[in-house]
């Protein structure tokens, strides 16, 4: 297949929808935040609309609505001709249950960027594997803001900024942030392709699905997960590497992977990355601590957007990934 599908740019005007393919608002917690990214979008002149699942108490079990509901707010979102983008609301589950539900074909007649992270990855790497759609890891709307916290809503603006600047078809070079983690290098080197991955493990269990799978020869990979116990990290991050995937890539880019503290055994993430590179890709470029996405501290997350499915150009000294395309068009 040749991945050159692109999904139209967002500007002043178009709409939005705003859906929930995994867990529904507020799941855990309140869903206080979500007015708040809403209120973004529309202060930076979007038009919203809600789909069902956001709509509608639909909830089944720790999902927002049934498989067949979930899917169905989706291809809705696809085939209406008044929709510019999906956004979605949060992740948590549920994501893989619905990739086998959704009509690839309508997608790729009818092309959107899907933004969003964590369990969204499965979506977002399907819908790549199936009609070569690129999409954004960006904010969710009721995850990313932690309300009357300044610091929280000030880092919520900065990368919901970055990803409309990428969503309106500009390149940037996306830099460490100077109030995020410390980059770390973890195999020096520049190297080029086009980005897929996202959280590991719901990168991990498409490519276990032979229509869902990707070919990783000459890619990026973009990795970023949970606060994770040390040895169930391991365990994914080989499962990539035996699955031919992590030693065929050009590069990889890491996100800021926080450590669990309970139950810990003896190691760190940072040695098993190193450790993965050495075994599979040794002279692959490579860095941790990409500000992406469920890193951060008492005030929430770092989000900086990373796109899926467009080509970049990574420089591991400087922990820099240039966009050598436009995520839209």
């Amino acid at each position: 297949m040749k991945y050159s599908l692109k999904p139209p740019k967002l500007k002043e005007g178009s709409t939005i929808m705003v859906v929930a393919p995994s867990a529904p608002p507020g799941y855990p917690g309140n869903g206080a935040s979500l007015s708040i990214g809403l209120s973004y979008l529309k202060k930076r002149g979007f038009r919203v609309t809600l789909g069902d699942t956001i709509k509608y108490a639909l909830n089944r079990w720790f999902h927002s609505a049934t498989d067949e509901a979930r899917a169905r707010d989706l291809m809705n979102a696809f085939l209406r001709d008044d929709v510019d983008a999906v956004w979605c609301v949060r992740g948590m589950s549920g994501a893989v249950r619905v990739i086998r539900l959704l009509d690839y074909d309508v997608i790729k007649e009818h092309p959107k960027v899907i933004i969003g992270f964590s369990d969204i990855t499965a979506i977002q790497t399907a819908v790549y594997a199936k009609t070569g759609l690129p999409s954004l890891q960006a904010p969710m709307l009721d995850l990313n803001v932690t309300p009357n916290d300044e610091v929280s809503l000030s880092r919520f603006r900065r990368d919901m900024d970055m990803a409309l600047t990428i969503l309106s078809g500009e390149t940037p070079e996306l830099k460490p942030l100077q109030d995020g983690p410390f980059p770390r290098v973890i195999t020096p080197g520049k190297a080029s392709g086009t980005v897929i991955g996202g959280n590991l493990l719901k990168f991990l269990l498409p490519q276990a699905i032979p229509e869902f799978k990707i070919n990783p020869e000459g890619k990026v990979l973009f990795i970023e997960e949970i606060p994770i116990l040390i040895h169930r990290f391991d365990e994914y991050l080989v499962t990539l590497g035996m699955m031919g995937i992590l030693n065929r890539v050009n590069a990889v880019v890491y996100g800021e992977i926080p450590e669990l503290q309970q139950w810990q055994v003896s190691g760190s993430i940072v040695e098993s990355i190193i450790d993965a590179a050495r075994v599979f890709n040794p002279n692959a470029p490579s860095f941790m601590n990409y500000p992406c996405c469920h890193g951060g501290d008492q005030h929430g997350l770092n989000t900086y957007p990373m796109p899926l499915g467009i080509n970049v150009e990574v420089n591991a000294d400087e922990a820099t990934v240039l966009l050598k395309e436009p995520l839209v068009e």
